[in-house]
């Protein structure tokens, strides 16, 4: 008669579970860091338009001697880049009263706040 302890090998429900648990952590591990890693790209972007748009007002306001109305009378701007990245908000853009200064900003995502351009003209 053979011994209960010369079972054929193989693994028990309670170990396959450990193991399925362990997986299941380590994958949400990675893909929460890689949500990170995406919020962060998204808002480097952000902070990139912004200044491409700030280099863009103030080259209108050098040809000018005055900021536009509103972003879309800048000549040389794709609509597109006034769109921020994976929503559909577009940036802030708040001249003053007189179009003398401005104040340019787009919210960000990983991080908590905004980031934003004011006009070097600053009167």
């Amino acid at each position: 008669m053979k011994s209960l302890r010369n079972r054929s090998s193989g693994f028990t429900i309670i170990e396959l579970l450990i193991v399925i648990v362990v997986i299941a952590i380590l994958a949400g591990l990675v893909l929460n860091a890689f949500g990170n890693i995406q919020a962060r790209a998204r808002d480097t972007e952000r902070r990139n338009d912004i200044n491409a748009i700030h280099t863009q007002l103030e080259l209108y306001y050098t040809d000018n001697d005055t900021y536009p109305d509103a972003l879309s009378d800048l000549d040389n701007l794709n609509a597109e880049a006034l769109v921020a990245p994976n929503d559909d908000e577009t940036y802030t853009y708040t001249p003053s009263e007189d179009n003398s200064s401005y104040t340019l900003s787009a919210a960000l995502e990983a991080e908590d706040g905004n980031f934003s351009r004011n006009s070097l003209n600053g009167n």
